[in-house]
């Protein structure tokens, strides 16, 4: 029953597109790609629909490794006599430490990024829908709601107020998140284009200005250096300087199957660096050597950790579903 509710949603989906691309059924499914099929599901889907999809991408990895970082592991070594970093939230205050608005350090702290994200989504989601209202000026209002949301989110990070799961930075960060989307859906400067010919020009030019400019930042504290046009101003070229570096190396297949597979990092590298951290102390090397072995042995174990997680772990790693998508109730 399930599974025919799915595929009548699939079919709706689709028959809606075509119909609004004054298209066949048949015809829009020979003329678009499994991406872009896929891209038009997440445009039919409600509120429900969105909030799974994204709890299923970043919310069930966050909980799972927020209990086996900072809860239990921790927690077992700390008994055993082994150094833990943040003793001072270890026992039954791992359990909710990072709801508590001003405590950002926890052991397997790195995820807060997954909460904040789900944050950024959904406040970008309904953006999008408000925005959506004035057809003409879409761009415009989503463009203009993004930044004065960013402006609260530097605000608040200016007075040192804090938000319960990082809510004040995803109020800092949607302007970074609303230049991604824009970026996509309305420019070409993610495909080959005829300004790729300049590219080392704005390579150098992208690069002077963040030499002259950048500031120290700290999103998971919401503490900026600078001011916000400088916040800003540098995100965006610090953007623009990736993408037109990434396509001058165009595909770098070790950094790409790490890239592809980055929530694994971003879950685990933690624990994997303190796991090692036991050992490589004994070693008596500078904090050079021993930065630089952590970082080699750690991405290295790298190609068997993330082919275990996704044979093993992939519901908790975003390769698979736990709550069924294409349902509605």
């Amino acid at each position: 029953m399930e599974k025919s509710f799915s595929s009548d949603f699939k079919f709706k989906a689709i028959a809606w597109a075509a119909e609004k691309n004054n298209m066949s059924y048949g015809q829009f499914i020979e003329s678009h790609s499994s991406d872009e099929i896929e891209e038009v599901y997440k445009k039919y889907e409600n509120i429900v629909g969105f909030i799974k999809r994204k709890t299923n991408k970043l919310i069930i990895p966050f909980c799972f490794f927020y209990l086996v970082g900072t809860v239990a592991l921790p927690n077992f070594l700390h008994l055993m006599g082994y150094d833990v970093r943040h003793t001072e939230v270890l026992g039954w205050k791992s359990l909710y430490v990072f709801a508590i608005p001003s405590q950002r350090e926890f052991p397997n702290s790195p995820i807060w990024f997954l909460l904040c994200l789900f944050n950024v989504n959904l406040l970008f989601y309904f953006m999008w829908i408000i925005s959506m209202m004035f057809k003409k000026f879409e761009v415009a209002i989503l463009i203009i709601l993004c930044f004065f949301l960013g402006t609260i989110g530097f605000t608040l990070g200016y007075f040192r107020i804090y938000l319960p799961f990082y809510i004040d930075t995803a109020f800092t960060a949607i302007p970074f998140f609303c230049l991604g989307f824009v970026f996509r859906r309305y420019t070409e400067i993610l495909v080959p284009n005829k300004l790729d010919k300049y590219l080392p020009i704005l390579i150098f030019l992208c690069l002077l200005y963040l030499c002259l400019f950048a500031v120290r930042v700290s999103y998971v504290f919401n503490r900026y250096d600078g001011s916000i046009f400088t916040i800003y101003s540098c995100g965006l070229i610090g953007t623009l300087f990736i993408i037109f570096f990434s396509k001058i190396l165009k595909s770098l297949p070790l950094i790409s199957y790490w890239g592809r597979y980055s929530i694994v990092i971003l879950c685990t590298h933690n624990m994997v660096i303190q796991f090692l951290a036991i050992f490589l102390k004994k070693t008596h090397w500078n904090n050079t050597a021993l930065c630089v072995s952590d970082l080699i042995i750690t991405m290295m174990l790298y190609l068997l950790i993330i082919p275990f997680s996704l044979k093993y772990l992939p519901h908790v790693t975003a390769q698979k579903d736990v709550i069924k998508v294409w349902c509605f109730f």
